[in-house]
């Protein structure tokens, strides 16, 4: 179910773990008839001389799907690698804006250079050192490769909140050669979602006509008002015959640019809806 091997019944994942406990316990009970030549009442799970009677699924509660980031966590614990998405495609903008070198280009930096690389925590390894200082050894992951780095105590100390697996960052580091391969030494580590949103000056939400456009209009709002901050949000309407008509941004209601932010807007609007407009 978590990396989406049950996604064809059309079912979504958050539901189907939701009953898999129940579904586990019915099946067992089932066999446990079979093997002794029992039924119930209404025949469910009997042998017939036609086969096996169909047992009736139970019902699905109406919960909504994961979120993308968990959905991603799941398949990345249990295969190793993505298979819906990387968390990294909806930041490329930023990373490019805000890295100065990717993993795959790491081996031709001299030895010794800073460079600054923007990727996925993916496993973090804590260490003590022989003063009782706590560091750690963590993997840093792109979409062109990985590569180790090195966060001394005063790092760790500072940056200990962001050195996590899943967590998106900048670390800016100086490339060291080693026998192994080359790593980096790091010196500063930040969100990169943090950055991000301290780029992003303005929102732009792409809405288009349509009977239930007044319905999604007010889940909308529910959802800007839910992530107040700074940012200014304006609005293109697509219009019947082609026409789009672009707003000036809203009087009195401004938001905090995040990833929970744009899969809330996308979950009402769809794919794509949200653009993040930075400097």
């Amino acid at each position: 179910i978590k990396v989406g091997a049950f996604d064809s019944t059309g079912a979504r994942r958050a539901q189907l773990m939701a009953v898999l406990e129940q579904a586990i316990e019915e099946g067992a009970a089932a066999q446990r008839e079979r093997e002794h030549g029992q039924t119930n009442i209404f025949g469910q799970g009997a042998d017939t001389d036609s086969g096996p009677t169909a047992f009736v699924d139970p019902p699905l509660p109406d919960l909504p799907e994961w979120d993308q980031g968990q959905k991603l966590k799941y398949e990345r614990e249990l295969t190793g690698f993505y298979i819906t998405a990387h968390p990294l495609a909806q930041y490329e903008a930023a990373i490019q804006r805000f890295a100065t070198a990717t993993m795959e280009g790491l081996s031709e930096v001299a030895d010794g250079h800073e460079v600054k690389l923007c990727g996925i925590i993916t496993t973090v390894k804590p260490m003590v050192t022989k003063r009782g200082d706590r560091m750690a050894y963590f993997q840093l992951e792109d979409r062109h490769g990985l590569v180790e780095v090195i966060a001394f105590p005063d790092l760790y100390k500072a940056a200990s909140a962001h050195i996590v697996p899943e967590s998106l960052v900048q670390v800016t580091g100086t490339v060291d050669r080693v026998e192994k391969g080359t790593r980096l030494k790091g010196i500063r580590i930040e969100s990169l979602m943090e950055l991000q949103a301290r780029a992003v000056t303005r929102i732009n939400i792409r809405l288009c006509d349509g009977p239930d456009a007044p319905t999604r209009l007010g889940q909308l709002e529910q959802v800007l008002r839910r992530h107040p901050g700074p940012t200014a949000i304006y609005f293109t309407f697509c219009l019947p015959s082609n026409i789009e008509a672009d707003t000036a941004p809203l009087p009195g209601l401004t938001v905090s640019p995040s990833e929970r932010l744009v899969a809330e807007v996308e979950d009402v609007l769809g794919k794509g809806a949200l653009a993040l407009e930075a400097r």
